[in-house]
């Protein structure tokens, strides 16, 4: 599901001549805590799609960049710290009532804001961007730019302040020039979060697109499949039961069979319901003129032919392909067929 925006950007850069950046959004090193082998394993995937970054960005190798654009609002009288307790305050912004904090001076804000890196303890201060308190969407009201995690299980970096993701994808996309985004509809929030940013700052903010999500029947979700792998019902990431694109690599997908199914679903704000099966037939459109034909029969039962003459059939490895070669059986009285055959009916033999 994670390629549909991945191989829409990637088809929207060829198109116009642009520049793709590949960025690790791991600045959650206690909910989502990024996997060490992750930073790896999706370059190769995007490399085995034909994705090809022109830049890579490491959020959490980004922090001193964050909190120095975190000062500068603090400056600005456009952001301040929280210590309420965290009930307190989200009734208080659910009841549109303003703290005593908000209207702080920047120079006690900023007090407190060096005092995260050193003295609160987790939960203790919040740094909060200033908004509209009377917005009629209660999320968008002052929401969090920066937490405290004393002890993040984080495999690169090791911090206490930690940037949300709105705060930091915003500065980033200022940084880097970024001029349209493709990202999921669940993620429409953003959008209005960061422009208050932006708009303190008297940037542009970039052109955005949304697609709905994309579920497959059958296929595990991602929180899902981190808990059967730790379970170890299930041997890693590319176990060919999940569906991320390590499994289907392993199960025999061709990456341009993937790329045409994403692209055949489109970029619509729906969401999408589908059946691996559909990527299947997708798959074999491929790779029918490379791949030899075989046969199984998965629930054999042994029958025997009276008089059925002993023979050496000789079978095309392909229909339609002779230059693939043959495959050669001697044949006798005995076979195995399904179980599935039913009596007193007439079947015919292919060659």
């Amino acid at each position: 599901g994670h390629t549909r925006p991945v191989l829409w950007n990637w088809c929207f850069v060829q198109k116009y001549k642009g520049t793709y950046i590949l960025r690790f959004d791991d600045t959650d090193p206690r909910t989502k805590v990024p996997l060490k082998e992750a930073y790896k394993s999706i370059q190769q995937d995007l490399k085995w799609l034909g994705v090809k970054p022109h830049k890579i960005i490491i959020q959490s190798k980004r922090l001193n960049i964050y909190y120095k654009y975190a000062e500068q609002l603090i400056k600005q009288g456009n952001a301040y710290i929280d210590t309420l307790p965290a009930e307190q305050m989200r009734k208080m912004i659910w009841d549109q009532k303003i703290s005593d904090e908000r209207e702080e001076s920047p120079t006690a804000v900023m007090q407190k804001w060096k005092k995260m890196f050193t003295h609160y303890k987790d939960g203790e201060a919040i740094l909060r961007i200033k908004t509209n308190i009377n917005h009629p969407n209660p999320s968008l009201r002052d929401w969090p730019a920066f937490r405290i995690i004393t002890k993040p299980k984080h495999p690169l970096v090791k911090a206490r302040v930690w940037p949300l993701l709105n705060f930091a994808s915003a500065i980033d996309d200022h940084e880097f020039k970024i001029t349209h985004i493709i990202r999921g509809i669940d993620l429409e929030i953003s959008d209005e979060k960061q422009k208050f940013i932006y708009d303190y700052f008297g940037w542009k903010y970039p052109e955005t697109l949304y697609h709905g999500k994309f579920f497959i029947s059958g296929i595990s979700s991602t929180s899902e499949a981190i808990e059967l792998i730790k379970e170890k019902k299930l041997t890693g990431w590319g176990d060919p039961r999940l569906g991320t694109i390590a499994a289907l690599r392993k199960r025999g997908f061709q990456a341009q069979s993937i790329v045409n199914f994403i692209h055949g679903l489109g970029i619509g704000r729906s969401d999408f319901n589908v059946n691996i099966s559909s990527l299947a037939a997708n798959n074999r459109g491929i790779i029918d003129k490379t791949s030899k034909r075989f046969f199984v029969v998965f629930n054999p039962k042994k029958i025997k032919i009276n008089n059925a003459p002993k023979m050496k059939i000789k079978i095309q490895s392909h229909p339609d392909f002779p230059k693939m070669g043959y495959r050669i059986f001697n044949t006798a009285d005995e076979f195995y067929v399904d179980e599935v055959f039913e009596p007193n009916k007439y079947y015919r033999f292919i060659d």
